[in-house]
């Protein structure tokens, strides 16, 4: 998930630090198990600050807006 859609990585070349992606068709993302473990610290202390805040990130536009404002629910639960 990135940007509230669905994407396929298409291939990564990791001494440049890019990833290519194209749109991917249905299915549904799993946020749990086994892939948790491997957010790094610096990214899950990003998230807290983010979902703590009272107010959202001024780049996001009207959909991600709503995801984010999901996500700060769930954290707050």
């Amino acid at each position: 998930m990135f940007a509230g859609r669905e994407w396929k990585v298409v291939s990564t070349d990791t001494s440049r630090k890019i990833i290519s992606l194209e749109m991917s068709q249905g299915g549904n993302p799993e946020f749990s198990g086994e892939a948790n473990r491997f957010i790094h610290d610096k990214v899950a202390r990003q998230a807290q600050l983010l979902y703590s805040s009272s107010s959202p990130p001024c780049y996001l536009d009207a959909n991600a807006l709503k995801l984010f404002r999901e996500g700060q629910e769930f954290y707050g639960e």
